[in-house]
């Protein structure tokens, strides 16, 4: 029998009760017959893991469904008692695994969220663009002209975030050196660390131009330059500025410099999953009842900056010392003539050398960062809105239209969406 905890999936307000991997709810006891759901993902990850709280989510909001749920990661083979288990539908990351192949014949709803790329689609996901062009945005800002991106296996999802960086990089003007590590032409949905890997690693990360921002295409991965930069003496985040993307934070807080990561959303793809799997529970599976914008895309969340991101690349101490100023005085009511009178310049010959160095003028880069922290607090408190822009450093008139204008949602929508319930509006289904 497989040991997993339940609490990643049910909250308390759900009672749970477990007969051989077969998890129950109370909501059985009411009239009408639940829907039975296995739910085949790996809880190893931390992109697993918010699937899960999402689904769960769901299930709280607005399911009536008895969850069968099983740990993707050790079914190497196909289990027994799926030869026996009779269900209205299925939610899984399986790709093209001899289980996922044996899901896809048991002729009932089918939601997949891994895939491979080709053959069977991921019906819901991450955003890559959005996340390729945040990364971009994030090192560039840092004043870092060098850009590379790092991957290992044969997998679709490394493949498209690396394309959606390089290609985000090349919008602003930049390059991106890739390597894509492989160790055969097989593909692999999760693949592992070989030893094989790692010495064409270490000679990359010695021929990169630096100072270099990479980034990774999980935060595992971004776990494995980490270590090799190490090993070979470079230094993180003045030589390798280093982001991963999943903010598994245990992962990146344990690591020393701690892992700057993009928030994929995976809670926000979890409940879209949940959705989308009851919408073809209800019409049935045939395709023409499902909504026509698959694969859901879902925008990720934030990008979490840690130690490994926080350097400022420049050869102008001065420039340096302005915008380390600027980051430690911005959510202060901090004016651009503020910045000038401290370090004796004017407007126009600050604002010129700054744009010129970060590729933003000062007055952007205060609006964003207040921006930024107004973000944080609205997906983690319940202040009111007015408190936010005040807290932030925004005129209360000025700030609805400030966020609306750079985020391109109000903040009581963008509040909203990442409360899960209630989505954005690109990363919706269609109730049709």
């Amino acid at each position: 029998m497989i040991a997993v905890s339940f609490k990643i999936i049910v909250s308390s307000q759900l009672s749970v009760s477990t007969f051989g991997g077969i998890f129950l709810n109370n909501n059985m006891k009411r009239a009408g017959k639940n829907k039975r759901v296995l739910l085949v993902i790996e809880s190893a990850r931390a992109y697993g893991r918010g699937i899960i709280e999402g689904v769960s989510r769901y299930v709280q909001e607005r399911g009536r469904w008895t969850i069968h749920y099983e740990e993707q990661g050790i079914l190497t083979t196909i289990p027994a008692w799926l030869k026996e288990w009779r269900g209205d539908g299925i939610i899984c990351r399986t790709g093209i695994s001899p289980l996922g192949l044996h899901l896809r014949k048991l002729n009932v709803p089918i939601v997949e969220l891994l895939g491979d790329g080709q053959r069977f689609v991921s019906e819901v996901q991450s955003d890559a663009a959005i996340a390729g062009s945040m990364a971009a945005d994030h090192f560039i800002g840092r004043g870092l002209r060098n850009f590379a991106y790092y991957s290992y296996g044969n997998t679709w999802w490394g493949q498209a975030r690396g394309d959606a960086f390089a290609s985000a990089l090349s919008q602003r003007g930049f390059e991106c050196l890739m390597l894509l590590s492989r160790s055969g032409d097989k593909a692999e949905a999760f693949p592992e660390w070989c030893t094989f890997y790692e010495k064409p690693l270490l000679r990359w990360l010695l021929k990169l131009p630096k100072p270099v921002g990479i980034w990774c295409a999980a935060d595992t991965i971004a776990q494995r330059v980490h270590a090799a930069a190490m090993k070979s003496g470079l230094v993180i985040p003045d030589e390798i500025a280093l982001l991963g993307i999943d903010n598994d934070e245990h992962l990146c807080n344990v690591l020393t410099p701690t892992l700057s990561s993009i928030d994929p959303n995976s809670v926000v793809v979890g409940y879209n999953a949940a959705k989308l799997l009851d919408t073809k529970m209800t019409g049935g599976s045939k395709e023409k009842l499902l909504p026509g914008n698959v694969p859901i895309r879902i925008t990720p969340q934030c990008l979490v900056m840690r130690q490994s991101t926080d350097v400022i690349a420049a050869n102008d101490p001065r420039m340096i010392a302005i915008a380390r100023y600027i980051r430690e005085h911005a959510l202060n009511g901090l004016l651009v003539a503020d910045v000038a009178r401290a370090f004796d310049l004017s407007k126009r010959t600050l604002e010129r050398r700054y744009k010129k160095l970060f590729g933003k003028t000062v007055d952007q880069e205060i609006t964003l960062l207040c921006i930024e922290h107004a973000k944080f607090l609205l997906r983690t408190t319940l202040m009111p809105i007015g408190d936010v822009g005040e807290q932030t450093g925004f005129d209360r008139s000025y700030f609805i239209k400030a966020f609306h204008r750079i985020v391109g949602v109000s903040p009581n929508v963008y509040r909203n969406s990442n409360r899960v319930g209630v989505l954005w509006k690109e990363n919706k289904i269609s109730e049709t």
